[in-house]
């Protein structure tokens, strides 16, 4: 469980930093675009690059950068 919420953490950070959304998301919600993404990624994508734990990066990664691009709205401020 814990190993999970570190992954999705991370999957989210990454995923932040790349769409450039990271400023706007605060750390319970990074965590669940993280979990969600991987989900997401794994789903559409497959399971292939990379793994931490029983999560391929990669696809995890694209999808939860799919639910930032969707739901998180990017301040031009």
């Amino acid at each position: 469980m814990l190993n999970s919420i570190i992954i999705g953490a991370l999957i989210g950070w990454l995923a932040g930093m790349i769409t450039k959304r990271n400023d706007r998301i605060g750390c319970l919600t990074r965590i669940i675009v993280g979990l969600l993404g991987a989900s997401l990624g794994q789903f559409f994508f497959g399971h292939w690059g990379p793994r931490l734990g029983d999560t391929a990066l990669i696809p995890s990664i694209l999808g939860a950068m799919i639910i930032l691009t969707i739901f998180i709205a990017k301040s031009d401020r």
